[in-house]
Parts: structure tokens; C-alpha cells; sequence
């Protein structure tokens, strides 16, 4: 057999585990938890963790990282985004960006979605896999520290609701959610909105399968509506 051919049988080896990994990701039962759902990092790594754990690309019950480093910490185990970020504006916005608009779970959002730091570091590994793409239907947000095009995040959604009269109140409940999960439920601090106002990373109340593990349907743009009185 040529060596090209055997490159190309390879390289077709390497594709097809590729797209079975993320096929797998894919199909999940919505609320069942992390194991099995698109942020099981054991079906993404091309090196799984060696005891099969899943938690622990995220957190961990010792050493985590310097939770002086953010104001949310939860036994971090992967290294923190380095990216200053910019965020998003428009003449229709109602809202005050605060000065660190990945403030809250967000800051630890981009430690995967950034676009730079690899989704595989975790418990000291370096990693070699970094989510690339910021398009539509790609995984990487804010790449270059851009946030323009991205939905708002890091403002006082209480604020925003009392000044505009579009927006609902922070006692509304997610349409098409059969958790009962409101907005309030999901505001950092109890103000402010984040990458976690939208998305359920862990599973665990959002009420549909897809790839986005949002808290509403997107059918008839219930996930929109839900905040945006339309």
C-alpha cells in the first residue's frame, strides 16, 4: 500500500472520530445532566481523562485555581481567559455595559469560547484544542476580545427592565420551560445578565435538545421572548 494511501486512509480514520465525537453530543436527553450532553468533555478530547471524569475539565475538590482571580470561582480548574473583551453597543440599548462585561459565570465561559484557551487544559494540562470559528453555527464567542457581535451580557437586567417598557420583568418565566426556571433564577448576583441568563451549561433545566442547552425553545423564538416583550 502507498504512503499516500495510507495518509488518506488516516486522515479519513481521524474525520470520521471527529464527527462521530460531536455526533454523539448531538443526541441527549435535555435535563438529564452533564454526562453524555455536548459539554461531556470525555467525547471531545482526543485524549479522554484517564479516570473518566467529567467534572473535573472544570472543577475540581483541591488546588483549583487562584479564586482571587475572579469574583466567581467555583474550584476552577482551567486556566482564566487573558482576553480584555469588548462589548456590545447599539443606539437601542438600555443598558450600562459594566467594566468587566464577563463579570460572573461568563469569565468562565470564555475559558473554553474564547478561541484561545484550549478546551482540553484542565488539572494542570496544558491542552491542545481550541474552539475556533465565530460564525454562525461555530462554538468560539468573542474572538479577539470582540463581543460586538455577540448578544449583551454583563449589565443590570432589573435596570434595563424598569427603563424599558419591552422588556419584561425579572419574575417571568422562561416560555416553553417545563422547569418553572424565571429570569430572576438566572441572573448573576441577582442583576446581572450573563452567557448562564441563556444557557443551562450543566444540563439541568433547559427543556430542549440541541446543542445550546438554552433554557427556552427557539421555536417561535420563545428563548427571546421570554426577556423581549415583542
Amino acid at each position: 500500500m502507498s504512503k499516500m494511501k495510507k495518509l488518506l486512509i488516516a486522515l479519513c480514520a481521524v474525520a470520521l472520530s471527529a464527527t462521530v465525537s460531536f455526533a454523539a453530543t448531538n443526541s441527549y436527553t435535555p435535563g438529564s445532566g452533564i454526562v453524555g450532553s455536548p459539554h461531556d468533555m470525555t467525547m471531545l478530547d482526543d485524549v479522554p481523562d484517564a479516570q473518566g471524569r467529567v467534572c473535573a475539565y472544570c472543577h475540581t475538590p483541591h488546588h483549583a485555581e487562584d479564586a482571587s482571580l475572579s469574583d466567581y470561582m467555583p474550584l476552577w480548574t482551567k486556566p482564566l481567559t487573558q482576553e480584555v473583551f469588548m462589548p456590545y453597543t447599539s443606539a437601542t440599548l438600555d443598558a450600562v455595559v459594566s467594566l468587566d462585561v464577563v463579570d460572573g459565570p461568563s469569565r468562565l465561559c470564555m475559558s473554553c469560547h474564547d478561541g484561545v484557551v484550549a478546551y482540553d487544559s484542565y488539572y494542570g494540562k496544558a491542552g491542545n484544542d481550541v474552539l475556533v470559528g465565530d460564525f454562525y453555527n461555530e462554538y468560539a464567542v468573542g474572538t479577539g476580545g470582540i463581543l460586538m457581535n455577540d448578544h449583551p451580557i454583563g449589565f443590570n437586567y432589573l435596570d434595563v427592565a424598569t427603563a424599558d417598557n419591552e422588556i419584561n420583568d425579572a419574575a417571568t418565566p422562561f416560555m416553553g420551560s417545563t422547569k418553572g426556571v424565571t429570569i430572576a433564577d438566572v441572573l448573576w448576583d441577582g442583576t446581572t445578565f450573563t452567557c448562564a441568563s441563556c444557557h443551562d451549561v450543566h444540563n439541568s433545566a433547559n427543556t430542549v435538545m440541541d446543542a445550546y442547552f438554552l433554557y427556552a425553545p427557539q421555536a417561535d423564538s420563545q428563548i427571546c421572548r421570554s426577556c423581549h416583550a415583542k
